[in-house]
């Protein structure tokens, strides 16, 4: 095991979380752009299979979001183990939340099948778009246990504080996808042209290549196989060989099933605002359309040091050094506020230049340069909420993690947006975005605060 060599329970925190953080950022920066490569490639077949494509957007959310449940569980209980140097332990648990995550994968993808007529209509997809969306949609379904094992894996290599091979990982499968987009959409030499499938196919050879490298990985780091997917004592009756499974089943689904409805918990508000707004202005929800992509990409930072962070506050808690871990916490929120505040300025200093770049509509450049001048002021006090929400997880506390988000959006943000939209129409309703993110930090710290004396 590599956990000591790598440095996270021992040298300087800041150097740790800075050699963590940057490989995680590409591995971001990297699934961005295989969803511009498709959105490009798909966009050369026709506006209708572009619309298809767009329609998945809400499921990769709710898969995504299952994936970064059973991964940050897996990081907050993989890497305790590995801090109290219990290897066969961590190897245990790392194979069974490989099961897990396994039978959770199959039974999403094969609900989503049974279900994708339903669900795309629900979703508003007309009967025109409805046959490239189940054409997309079925293999893409199918490729979705690829997707979960690799995510979830990588989560382990981190907690030997390995981010470089999973950003190594992201990069090769976006690249994969980069490859073989136009080879299957429109076809090459012997290879017929398979349209929007062929968008979907390339996708999962990527996930394919990508979960290949990570097994590879696993066995280097974790002593981990494929043969050893499924096996336990021969000689062994059944209900005493499955009975450490099931234990840590139940350790892993405590933290994943607040993790993952904590995940589901922005897109949901980012489609109720989106609701307000269209019914004040549709220039407005194409403001907040262009805001949000803008939003992801300036978060990018803070999520590589919230997802580095989690790791190292696990293995250190796991050794011990409690202290340690909630130095490190502390190291984070500071420079979380303070990359974040900074990056906000050119947003705000030139935010009607940068909404040019977005839209020569009136209305939606006007909106645009609202928001971008007042929104980003709050992007360090939500990094803060961020960055304590995942700290939470890794001291295996799912659910005051889930609360405080449950706070920020439920309590905080979409009530403030609507009586915002009340008294000052859209303005209002943007302006309460920070005001709720401002509110929600105050809360967060005072949550960091009692952790202090976490044992």
């Amino acid at each position: 095991m590599m956990l000591r060599s790598k440095g996270l329970l021992s040298g300087s925190i800041t150097a740790i979380l800075l050699r963590t953080s940057w490989p995680n950022i590409i591995g971001f920066l990297a699934l961005m752009g295989t969803a511009l490569v498709d959105t490009y490639f798909v966009s050369l077949i026709s506006t209708q299979a572009l619309l298809a494509l767009s329609f998945s957007i809400p499921v990769w959310l709710v898969i995504s979001a299952f994936g970064k449940g059973l991964g940050n569980a897996l990081s907050a209980h993989y890497g305790v183990h590995l801090g109290k140097a219990e290897y066969a332990h961590a190897r245990r648990l790392f194979a069974n939340t490989i099961q897990l995550t396994l039978v959770v994968a199959l039974a999403l993808a094969g609900l989503g099948w049974l279900l994708l007529t339903p669900t795309f209509t629900l979703l508003g997809a007309s009967s025109d778009v409805m046959p490239l969306i189940a054409q997309y949609m079925s293999i893409w379904y199918a490729a979705i246990p690829l997707l979960l094992l690799m995510v979830v894996g990588n989560k382990a290599l981190r907690c030997h504080g390995d981010a470089l091979s999973p950003a190594k990982i992201m990069l090769w499968a976006s690249f994969t996808n980069f490859i073989l987009d136009p080879i299957l959409i429109f076809g090459w030499g012997p290879i017929v042209a398979m349209g929007i499938e062929g968008a979907a196919l390339a996708t999962a050879i990527s996930w394919l290549v990508g979960l290949g490298l990570s097994m590879l990985a696993w066995k280097q780091h974790i002593g981990w196989r494929l043969t050893r997917l499924w096996h336990w004592r021969n000689d062994a009756p059944i209900r005493e060989a499955l009975k450490p499974m099931l234990i840590n089943v139940r350790k892993i689904m405590a933290i994943a099933t607040p993790a993952t409805l904590n995940s589901l918990l922005h897109p949901i508000a980012n489609s109720l605002i989106i609701a307000i707004l269209a019914r004040l202005d549709e220039a407005a929800v194409a403001a907040f359309g262009a805001a949000m992509r803008i939003e992801t990409f300036l978060l990018i930072i803070v999520n590589g040091l919230a997802t580095a962070l989690a790791p190292f506050i696990a293995a250190n808690l796991g050794s011990g050094q409690h202290s340690r871990a909630y130095k490190g916490l502390k190291i984070s929120l500071l420079a979380t506020f303070f990359i974040q505040t900074l990056m906000a300025l050119p947003l705000i200093l030139f935010s009607g230049n940068i909404a040019g770049l977005f839209s020569n509509h009136a209305n939606v450049l006007t909106w645009l340069d609202f928001y971008l001048s007042y929104v980003p002021l709050a992007y360090g006090f939500l990094g803060v909420v961020i960055v304590t929400g995942q700290s939470l997880n890794a001291y295996r506390k799912p659910v005051a993690s889930l609360g405080l988000n449950l706070i920020r959006v439920a309590v905080l943000m979409l009530p403030l947006v609507i009586i915002g939209q009340h008294y000052y129409q859209v303005a209002g309703a943007f302006i309460a975005l920070p005001v709720a993110n401002m509110m929600a930090a105050m809360i967060a710290l005072i949550m960091v605060y009692q952790l202090r004396h976490y044992r």
